[in-house]
C-alpha cells in the first residue's frame, strides 16, 4: 500500500497530469453542471420520465455518429488540441444556453444539449488517446485512477451546488459558472500541448475516413485478447442505466424533497471517488489484480443497485447512502476496464479504437437508457424494482464473463513515437518515459 501511495505521488508530479488534473476538474464541474440544469427544467417543463430519458440517452448517442472521423484524426494530430477546441465550443453553447436558455422551447434545448454532449465526447476521446502517448504502461492504470477522481469530485460538488440551489444565480444562471470552467479549462491545457507536441501518432496512409475505420475495426476483430477487453468494456456501462433509474426514483419517490436529483448525483459521485480511492493501494502491474478488481466493482454495483432500488421505503438518505456503494464499484470498475483495452492497442491505431471505444459505449448507454425510460413511461416502485433488479443482473453477468477474459499479450508497443518514426519496444519505451 505504501509503495502505492508513492507512485501516485509520482504521477501527481508530472506536470502534464497536474495540467489534466486541473482541467478536467473544472471541465466535469462544468458538464455536470450543465447536465443538471437540463435535467431538472426539461422536468420541470415537461414532468415526463420519457423526456428525463431523452435528456440522458441525448448526452451519448450522437458520439457513435462522429467516431470514424474523430478517431480518424485522433492518430494524424495533437490531441491536446482538440481538448482545448472542445472545452471552449462546449463554453459556448453554455454560454448560449445561460443567455436564452429559460424563453427556448424544450426541443431546441435538447438539440443543443445533444450538440454540446457529443463535443464533450471528443473531448473524452481525446483524453483516452492522450494518456497511453504520455504514461509508462505500468503506471496506467493508476493514471486512469487518479483522472477519474476529479471529475467525480466535480460531480459530487454539482450536485451539492445543486441542492443548494444556487439562489443568486437562478437555475439557468448557474450555467454562467459551467461557462467559466470550460473556458478556464481550455486555457489551462494550453502548457500541455507544448509538453506533449512530440507524441502525436501518425498514420502513415493516407485513406480516407471510412477506409482508415474500417481498417482499424478489422484490427479490432483480429485481436481476439483485445476484442474480449473491449466487449466486457461495453459491459461495463450497463452501469449506466443506473443514472435514469436514479433520476426517476429522485423525481417519483422524492419529488417532494427539493433537489432529490441534485442529492442522488452528489451520492454518486462520492462514492465513484470512494471506489476509486479503495482500490488504488492495492493495484499493482500484475494483470491478475486489475481482473480482480474489475470483477469486484461489477459485483458491488449489481449488488447495491437493486438494494438501492429496494430501500426507498426508508428514505431519501438510505437510499442515497445505497446509491453512493454501487457507484463506488463503478468507480473501480470503469478507470480499470479502460486501462485494459488501452494496455493492448497497437499506437497505429490507438485514436481509432478509442473513438470505437467512445461511440460504442455511447450508443450502449443511449439505448439502455431509452428502454428503461420507456419501459418506465408510467413508472411504479414496483416497475423500477423490477428493472434494477434486471440492471443488477446483466452487470453481473458481466462480472462473471470478465473472469474468463485472457491476459494481455507481453511485450506490447505502445505509442512513443522514435525520430525515425518507428516503435519503440514496450521495455524500451518504459524505459525512456522514466527518464
Amino acid at each position: 500500500m505504501v509503495a502505492g501511495r508513492r507512485k501516485s505521488a509520482t504521477l501527481l508530479s508530472d506536470p502534464v497530469m497536474r495540467q489534466l488534473l486541473a482541467s478536467d476538474a473544472l471541465a466535469f464541474f462544468g458538464v455536470w453542471m450543465t447536465s443538471l440544469v437540463v435535467l431538472t427544467s426539461v422536468y420541470a417543463t415537461t414532468h415526463s420520465s420519457l423526456a428525463q430519458g431523452i435528456v440522458v440517452a441525448s448526452q451519448f448517442g450522437p458520439a457513435l455518429l462522429v467516431m470514424p472521423f474523430a478517431g480518424h484524426f485522433l492518430d494524424r494530430f495533437n490531441p491536446v488540441f482538440f481538448l482545448i477546441a472542445c472545452r471552449a465550443i462546449c463554453g459556448a453553447i453554455t454560454l448560449l444556453l445561460f443567455v436564452v436558455g429559460s424563453s427556448m422551447p424544450v426541443a431546441v434545448v435538447l438539440g443543443l444539449n445533444v450538440i454540446f454532449s457529443t463535443v464533450f465526447g471528443l473531448s473524452v476521446m481525446a483524453t483516452g488517446v492522450l494518456l497511453p502517448l504520455t504514461m509508462a504502461e505500468k503506471n496506467l492504470v493508476r493514471g486512469n485512477i487518479i483522472l477519474r477522481i476529479v471529475p467525480n469530485a466535480m460531480m459530487m460538488a454539482g450536485g451539492l451546488f445543486l441542492v443548494a440551489d444556487g439562489a443568486a444565480f437562478g437555475l439557468y444562471g448557474e450555467l454562467l459558472l459551467a461557462t467559466l470552467a470550460f473556458l478556464a479549462s481550455a486555457v489551462l491545457l494550453v502548457p500541455a500541448s507544448v509538453y506533449c507536441s512530440d507524441t502525436r501518432v501518425i498514420a502513415k496512409e493516407r485513406s480516407g475516413v471510412t477506409r482508415s475505420f474500417l481498417d482499424s475495426f478489422g484490427y479490432l476483430i483480429r485481436e481476439r485478447t483485445l476484442l474480449k477487453r473491449f466487449l466486457v468494456r461495453m459491459g461495463v456501462f450497463v452501469c449506466s442505466g443506473g443514472v435514469i433509474v436514479m433520476a426517476i426514483i429522485a423525481e417519483t419517490e422524492f419529488g417532494h424533497v427539493i433537489n432529490a436529483v441534485g442529492l442522488f448525483f452528489a451520492a454518486r459521485g462520492l462514492g465513484m471517488i470512494a471506489g476509486s480511492l479503495g482500490i488504488l493501494p492495492f493495484l499493482n502491474s500484475g494483470r491478475k489484480s486489475e481482473n480482480m478488481a474489475l470483477v469486484a466493482g461489477l459485483c458491488i454495483f449489481g449488488v447495491a443497485i437493486a438494494v438501492a432500488a429496494w430501500s426507498v421505503q426508508f428514505g431519501l438518505t438510505v437510499a442515497a447512502i445505497f446509491f453512493a456503494i454501487a457507484y463506488a464499484g463503478e468507480g473501480i470498475a470503469k478507470p480499470v476496464s479502460l486501462t485494459l483495452i488501452q494496455r493492448g492497442i497497437e499506437p497505429a491505431h490507438l485514436g481509432r479504437v478509442m473513438a470505437m471505444e467512445q461511440g460504442l459505449s455511447a450508443f450502449v448507454q443511449a439505448s439502455l437508457t431509452m428502454l428503461i425510460a420507456v419501459i418506465l413511461i408510467e413508472p411504479s416502485s414496483q416497475g423500477v424494482m423490477v428493472i434494477a433488479i434486471a440492471l443488477a443482473t446483466l452487470v453481473l453477468l458481466v462480472a462473471l464473463a470478465t473472469l474468463f477474459v485472457g491476459r494481455d499479450r507481453e511485450n506490447r508497443p505502445i505509442a512513443v513515437p522514435t525520430p525515425s518514426g518507428g516503435r519503440l519496444s514496450k521495455k524500451e519505451a518504459d524505459h525512456a518515459l522514466s527518464q
